[in-house]
């Protein structure tokens, strides 16, 4: 169900958009370059700063806890601010500045905010601490694919990084950087998400098509047909027993993950969705430049069923 919806907000379908995890702010780029923090119950701007170095921006994406802004820019670099509270006229604070990163490549917050990644330079991620005064920084892989993907388990203990140019994804230790899994597919993978409980995750692909995987043992669980384009993004609801997908054909799609089958289609939508922290909430950027949230309705499966898995995986690793 809609709940709310500015219209006319974004310049064009690649205009990125980063949602808070409660839903209740949204940062996106307006005409003339510079960024705008919003809030989502009245439209109201909060802030209004510019981009460094007069460059475009690529990608924006918020920590769950509304804390921390990342935003990766034209010219090769990705900025980290530091929210300030609901008071107008505010702007983000600087923390973080970092050079030579991949320029599809997303950037990463563990659930509970302790803890950011981005890409450093070709096949490098480099880890800050963000929990003491100014982040810190704790590690730095080298030897990795060409990142485009990135996403923390929801315990922050795995890393999923996909690349787009490999055709692979690998699931590796935060801690240690040690390879847990490595997985080909027949295209480049694009977006991952993990299931709430760290069981599985799905990942968007080239060939149009969205992959669930057993994260345990790297079992292809379910192939997702339906897309008629790249499948850009998979978002797992908090509560698990739903997915939705966006990529370049402009439609939402939400899935069963358990039996891999397609439940509904949603708004028009390329790439920028989440759901809130408890699951009552999704935010959409529209296809129409329009940003939306809709109420997502409670239910409750009493017993699921799911068929064998139809295609066996190239387990590299």
């Amino acid at each position: 169900v809609l709940e709310r919806r500015w219209p006319a907000m974004r310049t064009s379908i690649d205009t990125p958009i980063a949602f808070d995890g409660n839903l209740e702010r949204y940062a996106l780029p307006q005409p003339g370059g510079r960024i705008s923090l919003r809030r989502f119950s009245d439209n109201l701007e909060l802030a209004n700063f510019p981009p460094p170095a007069d460059s475009e921006t690529l990608t924006l994406l918020s920590s769950a806890d509304g804390r921390f802004l990342a935003g990766r820019f034209s010219h090769g670099e990705t900025w980290l601010w530091l929210i300030a509270p609901d008071r107008v006229g505010d702007p983000p604070r600087p923390v973080l500045k970092l050079t030579g990163e991949e320029k599809l490549s997303e950037v990463a917050f563990t659930a509970d905010s302790h803890l950011f990644v981005a890409p450093a330079g070709p096949g490098e991620l480099v880890f800050y601490d963000l929990t003491g005064s100014a982040p810190r920084q704790t590690a730095r892989w080298s030897g990795l694919p060409v990142v485009r993907g990135l996403r923390f388990d929801p315990a922050g203990q795995r890393l999923a990084v996909t690349s787009a140019a490999d055709a692979v994804m690998e699931i590796r230790e935060t801690g240690t950087g040690r390879l847990l899994r490595k997985l080909s597919q027949s295209a480049g993978v694009t977006g991952v998400d993990w299931s709430p409980d760290g069981t599985e995750l799905a990942t968007g692909s080239e060939d149009f098509q969205v992959r669930i995987w057993d994260a345990e043992t790297g079992v292809l669980r379910h192939v997702l047909e339906g897309h008629q384009n790249v499948a850009v993004r998979p978002l797992y609801h908090p509560g698990g027993q739903l997915l939705a997908t966006a990529g370049w054909d402009a439609v939402l799609r939400f899935w069963a993950p358990v039996s891999g089958r397609l439940l509904f289609n949603g708004p028009a939508c390329h790439d920028w969705q989440r759901f809130s922290t408890d699951g009552s909430r999704l935010g959409v950027a529209n296809y129409d430049g329009a940003v939306e949230v809709y109420r997502v309705a409670a239910s409750k499966a009493v017993r699921m069923l799911a068929p064998k898995t139809r295609e066996n995986a190239q387990l590299l690793y």
